[in-house]
């Protein structure tokens, strides 16, 4: 489908004009969208250079501490206001992202609640961003519906039971409801049943808000304090693994991936590739006394480019809209060894880059800042 510029509600639009979009992509709505960058802008670009200024700080020897001015905010007796009622008991949790399918399965899991996640777990795609709106809409109304393709199954919103389905959670379940949490977030509906069981048999109150943890005190320095451990081969290889792997995932416009036995989203890339930066930062030495380099993590590009053996891997050639790229090996040795966290030019996997081609320009953006 063709791009189209057009101007709606103070808005220029970059990006296909698909049938139901103008649903969601309302004159009042685009004109809201407007007028936010219209009264913040400015304050978002301050905000950015303080941080850019706080950073340099940092780099040049100023240690994090908490605020002298909030003093009176962490010392004082305060609580948060009530809940509402819906949400006072949040036992069990679903997340993900907010295509059909998964919306329908995580309404009929049977878990308390279900948090519709635009950012970590969906790929920032024009259309993911937009077909998320209207299928959260129709899920309010009740006329969600979804055909499975080849199969030609039919999801629709009804009753469902959960069942475990044999994955290995009810130990961290377990500790968090030790821990005075108010309820756990699953990935899959499999484990609703499970999480449910654990919270419902030491949790009998709808919530643990009346468990304060008057015993835990956090200092600056704890938080300051470098995590003890080994540091491996092996787990530089997963990172890498879980980092490409992902990231490939993503440029074809799926958010929500299944690696290792675990769900992840893009804060998990972005986990990955900055504890490898840190590691080469600061030559961390492996398990094997000798220090992780740039030139040592690029060796170790044989896995992230397709080679056989058990750490193979084949990448795409193709963006998911775009022309041929740079494989997805290559960017995440890219910005390993380049750059570090949260510096100027970082591409961040988040929602408001946008799943796009290289040098592509946002789908959405403000005339004035074109």
């Amino acid at each position: 489908m063709a791009t189209t510029n057009r101007t709606i509600g103070g808005l220029e639009i970059h990006a296909p004009a698909a049938p139901g979009h103008g649903v969601v992509l309302t004159p009042p709505a685009l004109e809201f969208v407007a007028d936010l960058a219209r009264r913040f802008g400015g304050r978002v670009a301050e905000l950015l250079a303080r941080r850019r200024e706080r950073q340099a700080r940092f780099d040049a020897g100023e240690r994090p501490h908490f605020l002298s001015e909030t003093a009176a905010i962490r010392e004082g007796s305060w609580t948060v206001a009530p809940l509402p009622t819906d949400l006072l008991d949040r036992r069990v949790e679903i997340t993900g992202p907010v295509d059909r399918k998964m919306i329908i399965n995580a309404l009929n899991s049977g878990a308390n609640v279900f948090m519709a996640d635009f950012e970590d777990s969906n790929a920032p795609t024009w259309d993911n961003v937009v077909e998320g709106q209207l299928n959260l809409s129709d899920a309010v109304d009740g006329s969600i519906r979804y055909v499975q393709p080849g199969s030609g199954k039919v999801y629709t919103l009804g009753p469902r039971g959960g069942h475990a389905d044999g994955l290995s959670a009810g130990a961290d379940k377990l500790r968090e409801v030790g821990d005075g949490h108010d309820g756990t977030w699953v990935a899959h509906p499999g484990l609703v049943a499970l999480a449910r069981e654990v919270f419902d048999a030491h949790m009998t109150t709808p919530n643990q808000i009346h468990v304060k943890r008057e015993d835990v005190h956090v200092t600056a320095q704890d938080l300051l304090r470098v995590p003890q451990g080994t540091r491996t081969e092996a787990g530089l290889r997963h990172n890498v693994r879980v980092g490409v792997q992902y990231l490939e995932s993503w440029l074809r416009g799926s958010g929500c991936v299944p690696l290792y036995d675990l769900m992840e989203d893009a804060a998990t890339a972005e986990n990955s590739r900055t504890q490898v930066w840190q590691w080469i930062h600061h030559r961390a030495t492996l398990d094997d006394g000798r220090p992780l380099t740039v030139e040592r993590f690029r060796s170790r590009g044989r896995f992230v480019h397709g080679a056989s053996g058990a750490d193979g891997y084949t990448p795409p050639t193709r963006d998911i809209e775009g022309p041929p790229h740079e494989e997805p090996g290559a960017r995440v040795l890219g910005r390993v060894g380049r750059l570090g966290p949260g510096r100027d030019g970082l591409v961040h996997l988040r929602a408001g880059d946008g799943a796009r081609p290289a040098g592509a320009a946002s789908p959405l953006r403000h005339p004035r800042h074109a």
